[in-house]
């Protein structure tokens, strides 16, 4: 008998985020705040533009040569030098100019990853995405000492790529013609994500949040010679976290539930923890 996990994925990560699990929702107080929890945008304090905020990352050993590989035109040299593995590889970058409760930013992100899996069966799921979108999120505190506040963001993406299966027969005789066409697959779509956040009136600041990521899914439009990129699922969030505010140090804790109509997901996958110091 044999099992396989899925995978779950992500269309903007912040750094300070992963650093924290993604358990991020409630602690988020920047213009990563439109990504994460739009309700966080009245936290906001000062003007701020960022000119550059650029993200890399992967799971491979060697993270530049599997970075260069993924950019290249030699995505299925790539894929069978990495034959029993899971791959991922990240690249964003975002520009931005953020105030209190309003904040709009650029952004371009694309992730690559692949399993080729199962020797005697030999099996590709095969997953390319690049978004590049612009998105705008407004902000506004209901009640006094800003126990609520509540956010709205809406964007506008461009994506390209999409996922697939390989089979053995496929595989076989796997080019980068095939990939280039998958690759080269793009559409238009536009979304909405709207969040809360509750901070209860004592010492620690226990703050709870919900999210609601892409209202209804986000689709994108099929362009010419295109089968259309994947959607952006929607997405439930809730949080929560608090804060020991000590002489010179604070210590947050924080937990995220995502995803939290994947019923058919393992729990482990959707619950995230998180520890700032």
């Amino acid at each position: 008998m044999t099992s396989q996990a899925t995978e779950i994925f992500e269309s903007y990560v912040s750094a300070r985020g992963l650093g924290m699990g993604n358990a991020f929702s409630t602690v988020v107080d920047d213009k990563d705040a439109l990504f994460y929890n739009p309700a966080a945008l009245d936290r906001i304090r000062g003007f701020h533009i960022t000119v550059l905020d650029p993200t890399v990352g992967t799971d491979a050993l060697n993270a530049y040569t599997t970075y260069q590989s993924a950019i290249g035109a030699n995505y299925a040299s790539l894929i069978h030098s990495f034959f029993g593995k899971q791959v991922w590889v990240g690249v964003q970058d975002s520009l931005s100019v953020s105030m209190t409760d309003f904040a709009v930013a650029g952004y371009d992100s694309f992730n690559l990853s692949f399993n080729l899996h199962d020797p005697a069966y030999a099996n590709l799921n095969f997953n390319v995405t690049n978004d590049v979108g612009i998105v705008f999120g407004t902000a506004v505190s209901l009640m006094p000492s800003d126990a609520l506040r509540v956010g709205l963001a809406v964007k506008r993406i461009t994506r390209y790529g999409g996922r697939v299966a390989f089979g053995p027969s496929t595989l076989a005789t796997l080019s980068n013609a095939q990939l280039t066409a998958l690759i080269n697959n793009s559409g238009t779509g536009y979304g909405a994500d709207a969040g809360m956040l509750l901070e209860l009136p004592a010492s620690v600041k226990p703050t709870f949040s919900l999210v609601w990521h892409d209202i209804g899914e986000t689709f994108f439009n099929v362009g010419a010679g295109s089968t259309g990129p994947p959607p952006i699922e929607n997405e439930l969030v809730f949080g929560y976290s608090m804060r020991w505010s000590l002489p010179e140090i604070s210590i947050t804790p924080a937990v995220d539930f995502k995803h939290i109509t994947m019923w058919n997901e393992e729990f482990g996958k959707r619950v995230h923890l998180g520890l700032e110091v």
